[in-house]
């Protein structure tokens, strides 16, 4: 007789709907999508490079780790390709946690897969707040992890508000790892919207150390769900055990390969869309609204006098098709995540604002 699981029937889960299918007119920077079109030099080869037995045969992706490994001076059998971060996280629950027993620590708000995939394996969460100052203690992750910590998640940037870890501090953790048998996954989903990446510290802490990178933020290819970790040989070897039949499929390795190759464009992009938070945060300062971010990632957010404007502000941009992402857990509930976008998609949403606090 089957059983459905207890911890699945007390999961909620929602099918995600994008808006754009139904309404293609808006302006969407409620995801941290890249909703500047490629041009049509990208898409005519990335269309070029499928063949028919792109499509008619099973996955080999050899080629591709060793573009990968080429382009990130990192060995190949140290790159483990998965269905982006999301999936990337589930292999990581499902090699290193031990069902009832594990916990993983994480900074909150964040991410919501974390706590999604903690709840679907059993494995106890512990939250890090951040302070005034959007900083977590360092003091407050080596107080909660215990014997039983087999994971420290960190995003960084972290979302919605960036809470960026610098170099120094990320080495604090590893060694503090390295001691008591942790892993630390550091998420830099956003590189390379920040300059600085954990990178440099993986051949000294490789052992326990673990990058989580993707193709859907700085190359812009959300679509093609496509993302991967660096870490050790050994780990390595561990996280491909509970891969699916393959890690992704043909197509979207196709995709990112045309944007490796043309790396310059993906870095074009950032610095566009760099330009337009810098554009942004200009403005909010003029107008004296409080914000966090455009630094190290592709987003910011605005931190309004309370629920009540956060909401009246949500639906003037919404009027002029300008969408949004709000409904953030308190201490955060009276702000608004903004995808950063270029300089003229900035503009205006620039304008909502001013027209918005200058005529209230």
């Amino acid at each position: 007789m089957y059983k459905i699981k207890n911890n699945l029937t007390k999961l909620k889960r929602i099918s995600k709907k994008h808006d754009f299918y139904l309404n293609p007119n808006g302006i969407y920077l409620n995801r941290n999508e890249r909703i500047i079109q490629f041009s049509n030099q990208i898409l005519k080869k990335i269309r070029n490079s499928i063949t028919s037995e792109s499509l008619s045969l099973y996955p080999d992706f050899n080629l591709f780790y060793k573009k990968i490994s080429n382009w990130l001076n990192v060995k190949e059998s140290e790159i483990f390709l998965n269905e982006g971060v999301s999936g990337l996280v589930k292999t990581l629950f499902e090699t290193f946690c031990d069902q009832g027993k594990s916990n993983v620590i994480i900074p909150f708000p964040t991410f919501a897969m974390y706590e999604i995939f903690a709840k679907i394996y059993k494995v106890k969460i512990k939250k890090l707040k951040y302070d005034k100052k959007f900083k977590i203690n360092l003091d407050d992750i080596f107080r909660v992890a215990d014997k039983n910590t087999s994971l420290i998640i960190l995003p960084n940037p972290n979302v919605p508000i960036e809470g960026f870890l610098d170099l120094t501090k990320i080495k604090k953790i590893l060694n503090f790892c390295k001691k008591n048998k942790i892993m630390l996954v550091i998420d830099e989903v956003y590189y390379p919207f920040s300059k600085s990446t954990s990178i440099e510290l993986f051949s000294k802490y490789k052992s326990h150390f673990i990058i989580l990178r993707s193709f859907s933020k700085a190359f812009g290819l959300a679509g093609i769900r496509l993302g991967y970790a660096i870490g050790s040989k050994k780990n390595i070897k561990y996280l491909s055990k509970v891969r699916g039949g393959y890690e992704t499929n043909n197509l979207s390795v196709l995709a990112a390969s045309v944007l490796i190759d043309n790396y310059h464009q993906v870095i074009k992009y950032v610095d566009d869309i760099k330009n337009g938070m810098k554009f942004f945060q200009k403005k909010l300062k003029k107008i004296g609204i409080p914000y966090v971010g455009g630094n190290h990632g592709n987003y910011i957010f605005v931190s309004l006098k309370n629920k009540t404007e956060a909401s009246k502000i949500y639906n003037e941009l919404k009027y002029y098709k300008i969408y949004v992402r709000s409904g953030w857990p308190k201490p955060y509930d009276n702000g608004l995540l903004i995808s950063g976008s270029n300089i003229k998609i900035m503009k205006d949403v620039s304008k909502v604002f001013e027209n918005f606090f200058y005529n209230e």
